[in-house]
């Protein structure tokens, strides 16, 4: 960061992707230029099949833009990379790895350049840190909802990703675990300040995580706002999200 100005992280160059159905071209992202800087927490919000995680997997090196150039520190993406962690909705953890074991697989490879010797620290300060230390030893199998997603962060965050990509990562969880993993998950980007791109249907979701609310429609990004913006914006489009949002908040109220 330099004279207050932080770096471009990542980079949407005019990316598009299509591929062709029975039923002729189908466009899935169409033309999206939005630039993500260092420490930025964008929720990306928007209805099932609006591209929202497509966009994600293209930053992750998952999927390849039809045209456009993603960038992430000025190169282009070609594949995944350990600079660059993934957290899904279905937790994504091995089921016959301890936990333990599983926050360990990722410091366990080549690519991430992490002594031995220092690997048993990492993952104890993990387990400690997301409240697992007394599960050390269990497979994920005996581990409720809401502490599999937590071994799936604590997985992401040991091998110091520069940048976190969540793809729903608390939408299968009751309501009362989600929550409760939300303000987790607030305490601990306030502590080590990752930049998020956080993938959600949630409008209240997004408004207490994100410091930047993208809202994709039809393969589009719509807009990019803060949250204040978000809230107060006169846009059609946006007013349908949060009366949705107000509409939610009025019923627990009433």
């Amino acid at each position: 960061m330099t004279n207050g100005i932080r770096a471009k992280r990542a980079q949407f160059e005019h990316v598009s992707l299509s591929f062709d159905t029975p039923k002729g071209r189908l466009n899935v992202v169409e033309d999206v230029n939005y630039d993500i800087n260092d420490g930025d927490f964008i929720a990306v919000i928007g209805p099932s099949g609006c591209g929202k995680t497509t966009m994600m997997s293209m930053l992750a090196g998952f999927q390849k833009p039809t045209t456009g150039n993603v960038l992430f520190d000025g190169a282009p993406v070609k594949g995944p990379g350990p600079e660059r962690g993934v957290i899904f909705q279905e937790y994504g953890v091995f089921p016959w790895l301890t936990v333990k074991q599983n926050i360990a697989f990722g410091l366990n490879l080549k690519a991430n350049h992490v002594p031995a010797s220092e690997r048993d620290e990492i993952c104890d300060h993990y387990l400690e840190l997301m409240g697992l230390a007394d599960f050390a030893n269990s497979y994920p199998k005996h581990l409720s909802g809401g502490m599999r997603q937590r071994l799936a962060i604590a997985r992401a965050y040991a091998v110091k990703p520069q940048f976190l990509l969540m793809d729903e990562p608390f939408g299968a969880l009751d309501p009362l675990t989600r929550a409760e993993l939300q303000k987790e998950f607030k305490q601990l980007q306030q502590r080590l300040r990752k930049t998020v791109v956080f993938v959600t249907h949630d409008v209240s979701e997004a408004l207490l995580l994100g410091n930047r609310i993208a809202l994709m429609e039809s393969g589009s990004l719509h807009g990019v706002y803060t949250p204040q913006e978000f809230v107060t914006k006169p846009d059609a489009l946006v007013r349908r999200y949060v009366e949705a949002f107000q509409a939610t908040q009025h019923i627990f109220q009433t």
